[in-house]
């Protein structure tokens, strides 16, 4: 197997990498807007199924389906950042590319670049997907960091927590749980300001509710079917699993993570709650704004439950799963809608003091790892110092 390429790109927050590895798991889980997509020699583009991952020689994906200007393809796909790679790799002379039909890069060619050539001395079409991804691509490589280093780093993470006082410790994570606050209201404010206030709530929705594995099938079904369609043309959910490419992951999942499930259940929410989108804007809008400083770091020691009583959390998170999702999703799941979409879609229109909120809201669907580091590192111990959403933030933008 060919060494991986990395790069380094400049980010919001520092400097940050990611991998050709990367953007092929972007290109297999279908994680970029997929309806309307055209070559960059002007052709449309179908991908009706990514092709298999070859982590071994030769292309990264093999006997991909495609439809090419309505012509259907079966043939391999090579991922690049730059259409220069693939001369830079010499594929041009290498025969064992000659079954290419798509070369897909991250970048848009240069001014004047030609496109990849075979060995054989045919052309390959060519798909850019940095105009065409979900999420700026510092988000992409974020999430990827974390899955990739949380058991790795764990061990790394507790040894340097217990090396400091508790109250350094947990200064510490409530510091990195707000640049994890201010990451998250910035992605949600380019979705905002590309779909609009529905349209980003529709997506953020589905995503949400196909967890890591289905994040990206979930996207192309809200691309592609609004939320006033789905409730107004009521379609089953196996419609719309079979409406969109096959990259939808059910093997491993618990039967109620199935995405048939999750569709039903939000083409329910859909069907009673229509203006779901504007209920959640009003519905935040009406919060008392919170008196807990974002920079006094002693006032968020201890408080999650002094501040679930006092601005009746328990209360709002209801209002928020029956007035807004009409009860359509249950257990923690709600709540990590609240927390990674809900709340910084609202912070980034405009409403201001959500920080506290966000912080001791209820963690929802937290990896056991980090409740476990949270224990041991005695920042929480789940009864007298309850889990907060803001600690297990903490701790996953520490292990990046």
């Amino acid at each position: 197997m060919a060494e991986t390429e990395v790069a380094e790109f400049q980010g919001l927050y520092g400097p940050y990498t990611v991998s050709e590895i990367l953007v092929q798991k972007i290109w297999m889980r279908g994680w970029f807007q997929q309806d309307g997509l055209w070559t960059a020699d002007g052709r449309t583009l179908r991908v009706r199924h990514p092709g298999a991952w070859n982590r071994l020689g030769g292309p990264d994906f093999r006997n991909a389906r495609l439809e090419l200007d309505g012509e259907e393809i079966i043939g391999d796909v090579e991922v690049h950042f730059r259409v220069e790679d693939w001369r830079r790799h010499r594929h041009d002379r290498d025969p064992a590319f000659d079954n290419v039909a798509l070369h897909v890069v991250l970048f848009p060619p240069r001014a004047g670049e030609g496109p990849a050539e075979t060995a054989a001395g045919e052309t390959v079409a060519c798909l850019v997907l940095l105009d065409r991804l979900h999420h700026d691509l510092e988000e992409y490589a974020m999430d990827e960091a974390v899955a990739g280093r949380l058991e790795q780093e764990r061990g790394r993470l507790l040894e340097s927590l217990l090396e400091q006082p508790l109250d350094v410790r947990r200064e510490r994570l409530l510091r990195r749980a707000r640049t994890r606050w201010r990451q998250k209201v910035h992605f949600a404010g380019v979705r905002l300001e590309k779909l609009g206030w529905e349209a980003a709530c529709h997506c953020t929705a589905l995503e949400g509710l196909g967890y890591r594995a289905n994040r990206g099938p979930m996207l192309a079904v809200a691309a592609r079917f609004s939320l006033e369609w789905l409730a107004t043309e009521r379609p089953i959910a196996e419609t719309l699993v079979g409406a969109v490419p096959d990259t939808w992951v059910r093997d491993g999942l618990r039967p109620a993570n199935h995405p048939v499930v999750r569709l039903k259940q939000y083409l329910a929410w859909a069907k009673k709650r229509p203006d779901w989108p504007a209920r959640l804007a009003e519905e935040i809008a009406g919060w008392p704004r919170s008196d807990v400083a974002d920079d006094a770091p002693e006032a968020f020691l201890d408080a999650a439950p002094a501040f679930r009583r006092d601005y009746e959390l328990p209360r709002r998170h209801q209002r928020l799963a029956e007035y807004v999702a009409a009860g359509a999703v249950p257990g923690t799941r709600m709540a990590t809608l609240v927390c990674d979409g809900f709340l910084p879609l609202a912070a980034a229109r405009g409403e201001e003091g959500l920080f506290a909120y966000w912080f001791f809201w209820y963690p929802g669907d937290a990896p056991d790892t980090v409740r476990e580091i949270l224990k041991t590192a005695e920042i929480t111990d789940g009864r007298t110092i309850s889990q907060a959403n803001g600690w297990i933030q903490g701790v996953l933008d520490a292990l990046l």
